[in-house]
């Protein structure tokens, strides 16, 4: 008898769990991707409260993913599309 577990990931986690994994095993190459930002540093590169970053989230107007902790992160391109980049 064998027991299976079956994880499932979004993209963005994907890229933020393999990215630990490479710098872990000191095998990072090629450019080094941008990891999502905390809602503390998305609130200073946005330039705005934590709060009001906090209230958007909720509002549904600023897409987030969870990291591996479970932590609220807020991705880089997130960040790019809100400064009209």
């Amino acid at each position: 008898m064998s027991a299976s577990l079956e994880v499932r990931l979004s993209d963005a986690q994907l890229e933020v769990l393999a990215e630990r994994i490479a710098v872990k095993m000191g095998e990072v190459s090629g450019p080094k991707r941008k990891a999502p930002l905390s809602v503390r540093e998305a609130a200073l590169a946005l330039n705005m409260s934590q709060d009001t970053v906090r209230s958007r989230i909720k509002a549904g107007l600023i897409r987030t993913v969870d990291d591996l902790e479970g932590l609220t992160r807020i991705p880089q391109a997130e960040i790019q599309r809100l400064q009209g980049g």
